[in-house]
């Protein structure tokens, strides 16, 4: 009895014994699996991460590209190629005019994700000659007097230039140029006749499609007007005089207006572009947006336009147009007045005492210049009008320095888009 029922137990033991074993295999295989399941999803997941990480260089790489030969992208287009012969590569790109600058977009696809970026780009006006001046050759000198400097390449008439005294001051500079002098032709560089048409356009054909544009007023009476620049831009219209006040208004808009716009200082535009007949910014005033006028644009004084700003007049007519750019103000990005057809009396753009000027200044006239520009000067002359005199092609305690001219400064594309480099990302 006893020897059976220790028989007995021993089998129970046994027994017992065997499915523990099971158990004790079926939890390590089940831990195997979860560790094997686990590494294949950690795995994927750095894969996706390395993924995502090759698209970001992918773009990039193919924004890259656009920089070193803009002439790859055509204009309001998409176009598609591959960036790399070894991996799946395949870059859309679209670009569209900006005012006097450029975006562009760039974007890929991996599986399911994708990335694209935004770009408003300009012109690397380091990879010229740095330029300072160029003054039409109207066979006659340029006189600087007092503590005028022209600082960079000078593209100069044929008799040259030269020191002078008026209003009681002589030339004070050791040099009369610092940087080299160049012989400049009788004409001006033309514009970038891209940019030229696509201003042209906004300014005098664009107006006529009422079908595209919305009332400004509608979306004025919210305050605030904001739109992406993923998105189409916004067209709003206004027929009559515009006064902008106790408004913002922010991206991817455009403004077209039939009679003259006020900018008060409680207006905050941030990028927009504004086409209108005049226009005028009154004192004080803080934003940054590019300003197209058919007749002339006054910016009143201590006025600071952020980069990166245009203001351009642009005249199809004989009438002559003209800027006028307040004392203490400050423009960064560019001033252009350009006349298709020159009349008895040329445009005139004046830069009073104190103002500065960051960026390209295009003239088909003559300048008053009494301030500083740090960039590029191009015009046909200058002028200079005191309680004693009238004086041409004279400048006195005007500065003109492309050497004082950030090196991460990006230009227009006033004369031409052969070198693009990053204005900033958008969106």
């Amino acid at each position: 009895m006893n020897s059976m029922h220790r028989r007995t137990k021993k089998k129970m033991i046994k027994g017992g014994a065997l499915y523990y074993a099971i158990f004790i295999s079926f939890i390590g295989s089940l831990f195997c699996g979860l560790i094997i399941l686990s590494s294949s999803f950690s795995r994927r997941i750095v894969q996706n991460d390395i993924g995502k990480d090759n698209l970001q260089t992918i773009v990039e790489s193919g924004l890259l590209l656009t920089m070193k030969d803009p002439s790859l992208i055509p204009y309001n287009d998409t176009i598609r190629f591959s960036l790399f012969k070894d991996t799946p590569s395949e870059v859309s790109y679209f670009k569209r005019h900006w005012g006097m600058y450029d975006i562009i977009c760039v974007s890929s696809k991996w599986k399911s994700y994708s990335y694209s970026r935004l770009a408003l780009v300009g012109e690397n006006l380091q990879m010229g000659d740095s330029m300072a001046l160029y003054i039409t050759d109207k066979s006659r000198y340029i006189s600087l007097s007092g503590d005028s400097r022209i600082k960079g390449t000078a593209y100069l008439p044929g008799l040259g230039i030269k020191r002078a005294h008026i209003e009681g001051k002589n030339y004070s500079g050791e040099q009369i140029v610092y940087g080299k002098i160049k012989r400049s032709g009788r004409a001006l560089p033309k514009i970038n006749p891209q940019k030229f048409s696509f201003i042209h356009k906004w300014l005098y054909d664009q107006g006529l499609q009422s079908n595209i544009l919305e009332p400004f007023q509608s979306y004025a009476k919210f305050g605030s007007i904001e739109n992406s620049h993923s998105d189409y831009p916004l067209l709003l219209y206004n027929n009559g005089d515009l006064i902008l006040d106790n408004v913002s208004i922010k991206g991817n808009i455009i403004i077209l207006n039939e009679g003259l716009v006020e900018i008060f200082p409680g207006a905050k535009i941030d990028g927009a572009i504004i086409f209108c007949q005049k226009a005028g910014v009154a004192d004080d005033y803080n934003g940054c947006f590019q300003l197209f006028a058919t007749d002339s644009i006054i910016v009143g004084d201590n006025v600071q336009l952020d980069y990166p700003s245009i203001v351009g007049a642009f005249n199809k007519d004989l009438n002559p147009s003209y800027i006028y750019i307040g004392e203490n103000s400050t423009v960064k990005g560019g001033l252009i007045i350009h006349d298709e057809k020159m009349g008895t009396k040329s445009s005139q753009m004046i830069l009073e005492k104190g103002s500065a000027i960051m960026g390209q200044v295009y003239c088909t006239g003559s300048i008053e210049h009494q301030g500083t520009v740090h960039g590029q000067v191009y015009c046909e002359g200058f002028h200079l009008k005191t309680t004693r005199a009238y004086y041409e092609n004279h400048l006195l305690d005007a500065v003109l320095s492309f050497q004082d001219l950030p090196g991460a400064f990006v230009g227009s594309a006033l004369i031409q888009a052969k070198n693009y480099k990053l204005v900033q990302w958008i969106d």
